[in-house]
């Protein structure tokens, strides 16, 4: 369903549908905490266990971590995304 990637530029973790689809960011906005919305991306917190950070979701169906780096985690978090959003 999706990819996980750490993206050295960016110094995060990148997340990436590998069919491409539109996120419904209205139905992310209901379920998760914004931290920011510009319309076309979303800046929500997330939380997991003790782990927390903030992801840049992106209406085209990719998701950027900034800081969190347990891969695990962050595969179950952009799961928990793509269920509501897709």
């Amino acid at each position: 369903m999706f990819k996980t990637e750490y993206c050295k530029t960016k110094a995060g973790y990148e997340v990436k549908l590998e069919k491409p689809k539109q996120l419904n960011l209205e139905k992310i906005k209901q379920v998760f905490e914004i931290v920011a919305d510009a319309g076309i991306l979303l800046v929500i917190k997330v939380k997991e266990k003790e782990f927390e950070d903030e992801v840049i979701v992106h209406d085209y169906g990719t998701l950027k971590f900034k800081k969190l780096m347990d891969e695990k985690i962050i595969k179950k978090i952009a799961d928990d995304i793509f269920k509501v959003g897709l």
